[in-house]
């Protein structure tokens, strides 16, 4: 994997709590995987991308609790800015 040094640089230095990590790993890590093989099957051919399909992978990863890292994340950067 190539790693853009910039991108990544660029990004606030947040980091979450304990709780906050406990919270998110397993959903990032559920999220990860769906995302990998929904467009691994889009890039393949295997699936169509079009706006059902997007609109399908959209609503998986949001019933898969992307507010729960969301707000993870947040609140992170919100602690990051009162530094």
């Amino acid at each position: 994997q190539e790693w853009d040094g910039y991108v990544y640089y660029s990004l606030p230095a947040v980091s979450l709590s304990s709780q906050e990590s406990d919270a998110t790993t397993s959903i990032i890590s559920d999220m990860d995987t769906v995302i990998d093989n929904t467009f691994l099957s889009w890039v393949v051919g295997v699936a169509p991308l079009n706006d059902d399909t997007w609109n399908e992978f959209v609503s998986a990863i949001e019933g898969m609790g992307v507010d729960v890292v969301r707000d993870a994340y947040q609140a992170a950067y919100e602690r990051y800015l009162e530094k």
